[in-house]
Formats: C-alpha cells, sequence, structure tokens
C-alpha cells in the first residue's frame, strides 16, 4: 500500500499518513468528550 507511489514513501506518503493520525486522534478525543459528558449527564439524572 505505501510502495504505490513510486516507493518514494517520506515525500508522498508522509502527509496522507499524518491526516489520518490527526483525524484519529480529534475522532478519538470527540467521542471520548461525548462520553464523558453523557456519563456526568447520567450521573446527575
Amino acid at each position: 500500500m505505501f510502495l504505490l507511489i513510486g516507493g518514494s514513501i517520506m515525500t508522498t506518503d508522509f502527509l496522507p499518513v499524518v491526516l489520518v493520525l490527526v483525524f484519529g486522534w480529534l475522532l478519538a478525543a470527540t467521542l471520548g468528550t461525548w462520553a464523558y459528558f453523557a456519563n456526568e449527564n447520567k450521573a446527575e439524572n
């Protein structure tokens, strides 16, 4: 998968990997925050 574009991993495949990591981190943070507030609301009720 990393060798699809001429094998130049550092130049062509570095940016997509960073984007995937950033979006994955944002998604995890969003889900974690949502779950935290959901649990807080359940505790209040």
